[in-house]
């Protein structure tokens, strides 16, 4: 019976697959994307596995949004098929405001649109609902179906413009994109007015109507094996209810739980290996249930702590069978637990004590991600102590924790937003959407960076433009050295490009970069004398259209960095660069860090543009001059000055004067006493504005 269930947990995935690669954009694939609520039409909650772990969480940056009443579940996609997920997020806003509606940010956290579903008029905070994105129209971008709480029903498109609505006249749940009938076109399942409606995904129009309210976040599955799709959801009178997607009717109603359920349910492998998946879904009983999903019979309960949450489910423990992730809380001042549950064989696996500012401190659905890139699924909650979790899958031991901006945090989405393999955890708090990454390793200053010559000829062809810099570099003392292995990349201006060296000579003095025929890339060819620094790049094939003077350069050697920014003198067709003949100082340690240290303050930044960089310690008053450069995650020089005196102040712009975006830097510090430079450690400062 096992290598049945095995037989239908693949026809499953496939049916599930199949429908969310429909929902997509043309093209687009479920990998990487967070695209509904719980990510699948199973609600399974799972991310991409192939999505590198998060070990060390770093806020990436964080958006603050004008709704008062809170944020519902975010969900990522390339909405407009530009290869650059966007994050949505549904938000509600109360009197005076009435401005909540849904949120379309891009994958740097400025905002791309947003759609207001409230009114004042009527009374309409926005939504809760997560709004699961389709592409409803066949243009190969994706659209959104969502209600409002007033029981609007909108369908908006991916540049934020409305492109039908149907007003119900009340309570607007949730809702969920799928093509669910034989009939060609996309459908939106969404429930309002104290029923669950059925509607073409294109213009709104109603299919069928059923007189169920949709009190949670519905799974959309074949749980009768007839190759067709129900619609399965808890819903009044304490039960779950599976509809036939093709006309509404019921298939089964399951057996009364104690009370309401909360949240979602999600469908899970065939427990009692009849064939059939089956439903899991917790309640405000202080119970897990899990129901057939042939014809709706209690198979299993299990008691928790108090009121249980949302479920998420997968193979924790590699017997081929979904355990549940889940969250109870039992109010004050009973404890708040995460819970792994091995329901094949009605056992715990683990419990985790999620310490909250109240009892209720787990009230919101678990996400289930490889973390620490173990092999073994982990579970993300998010709790009202204003701390996301990240627990072992193993055991349950905290991975990680960091702060949230708000205790109302939703379920968490897990994406690649940047585009490197590696997953971000987006959550939405309070007012605030908030985007978690893997923390960097630390970024080296280079000891010396110099331009001795750099030259760029602007071409009358198109994408002709080249490029010639000549310099010198250092690593500085704290570097950990650098290998052939490690990439290597070089930025000119808007021009950057990451490439692979080899050693030449007998001991690998030398290293060179030979473009290969056929690459699209710009640098043609690189060399770095290691004897004596020097190195030497040739770019061509470039556009170098709209690049503005002065000009940055820089080179990242793993977690090396040289940056400078130049300024170019101007000619027709052509500009040049010369250094002067005299070099730089020489930078020296002098002085341990205990008899002067540089301190940046406020940080965070928050409510002002400005941060001080003022040098401390026994030595402070000597300080002659200061020199403070400012590095983004990826290594790049973004803004630099000197001061003579022992303080120097950054108004948060960059090198182009402008302010720079919320999220964390990097400084490099210099301080000079008795004509010598003294390094100061590499440190962190961040902008949320």
């Amino acid at each position: 019976m096992k290598r049945n269930t095995r037989k239908f947990r693949l026809a499953l995935t496939t049916l599930v697959l199949v429908a969310a690669i429909l929902v997509l954009a043309a093209g687009a694939a479920l990998a990487d994307y967070w695209p509904m609520f719980n990510r699948d039409l199973l609600n399974t909650g799972v991310a991409d596995p192939a999505l590198t772990g998060i070990t060390v969480p770093i806020e990436m940056w964080n958006y603050t949004t004008d709704n008062g009443y809170g944020s519902g579940s975010p969900v990522i996609a390339d909405i407009d098929g530009d290869g650059y997920p966007e994050v949505l997020v549904p938000t509600a806003s109360a009197y005076p405001s009435y401005t909540g509606g849904v949120y379309a940010l891009n994958s740097d956290g400025t905002l791309r649109w947003k759609y207001q579903a409230g009114d004042s008029a009527t009374g309409d905070y926005g939504t809760y609902a997560t709004p699961p994105l389709a592409d409803i129209d066949g243009d190969g971008k994706l659209e959104t179906i969502f209600p409002s709480l007033k029981g609007k029903i909108v369908a908006v498109d991916d540049d934020g413009t409305e492109i039908w609505f149907i007003d119900k006249g009340s309570g607007g749940t949730r809702s969920v994109i799928a093509d669910m009938t034989v009939d060609a076109g996309l459908e939106v399942v969404v429930g309002a007015a104290g029923k669950t409606f059925l509607l073409k995904a294109s213009d709104g129009t109603q299919i069928w109507e059923a007189p169920y309210p949709m009190l949670c976040d519905p799974a959309i599955a074949d749980i009768d094996g007839d190759g067709m799709l129900e619609v399965v959801f808890s819903t009044s009178g304490m039960f779950i209810v599976a509809l036939n997607a093709e006309d509404g009717t019921p298939w089964w109603t399951s057996a009364s739980m104690g009370q309401n359920a909360q949240n979602n349910l999600a469908v899970i492998s065939d427990i009692n290996a009849d064939g059939y998946p089956d439903v899991v879904v917790g309640s405000r009983d202080k119970k897990l249930y899990v129901f057939s999903g042939l014809n709706g019979s209690l198979l299993w309960n299990y008691a928790v702590v108090g009121r249980c949450f949302s479920a998420a489910v997968a193979d924790f423990n590699g017997d081929g069978y979904d355990d549940v992730a889940t969250t109870a809380t039992g109010g004050y001042p009973s404890k708040s637990y995460a819970y792994l549950l091995d329901v094949k064989n009605k056992t715990l696996l683990w419990q985790h004590d999620i310490v909250g500012k109240s009892g209720y401190s787990t009230e919101r659905s678990p996400s289930i991600a490889d973390v620490n890139g173990d092999g073994t699924p982990d579970v993300l909650v998010a709790g009202l102590s204003q701390n996301l979790y990240a627990l072992s899958g193993v055991d349950g031991s905290e991975i990680w924790t960091i702060a949230t901006n708000d205790p109302s945090a939703g379920v968490p989405a897990v994406g690649d937003l940047d585009g490197d393999g590696g997953m971000e955890i987006v959550v939405s708090a309070g007012n605030s959407v908030q985007v978690f990454t893997q923390e960097p390793p630390p970024i080296v200053p280079m000891l010396e960076f110099q331009i001795d010559h750099a030259k760029i000829d602007f071409k009358k062809k198109p994408d002709d433009d080249k490029v010639r810099v000549q310099g010198k570099l250092e690593l500085g003392v704290a570097s950990n050295g650098v290998d052939i292995s490690e990439d290597v990349t070089v930025t000119v201006g808007p021009l950057s490009q990451t490439i692979t060296m080899v050693e030449m000579g007998k001991k690998g003095e030398k290293w060179q970069y030979q473009r290969p025929k056929g690459d699209g890339g710009n640098i043609k060819h690189m060399t770095i004398n290691w004897k004596n620094g020097e190195f030497d790049i040739r770019m061509d094939k470039a556009d170098l259209t709209g690049v503005t003077n002065p000009v940055t350069i820089s080179i990242q050697i793993g977690d090396d960095v040289g940056s400078k920014s130049i300024l170019m003198r101007e000619k027709k067709h052509h500009w040049d660069y010369k250094a002067e003949k005299t070099g730089p100082a020489a930078i020296e340690p002098l002085v341990t860090t205990d008899e002067v240290k540089v301190v940046a303050y406020p940080n965070p930044i928050r409510d002002v543009d400005t941060a001080t960089f003022q040098a401390r310690g026994t030595l402070a008053t000597q300080v002659e001059e200061i020199r403070v450069q400012i590095y983004d995650l990826s290594g790049r020089l973004v803004w630099e000055d000197t001061a003579l005196g022992s303080e120097l102040d950054w108004h948060t712009d960059c090198l182009s004067g402008d302010y720079l975006a919320n999220g964390i830097y990097l400084y490099s510090v210099q301080v000079r006493i008795g004509g010598n430079w003294i390094n100061q450690d590499i440190g962190k400062i961040a902008v949320l504005r």
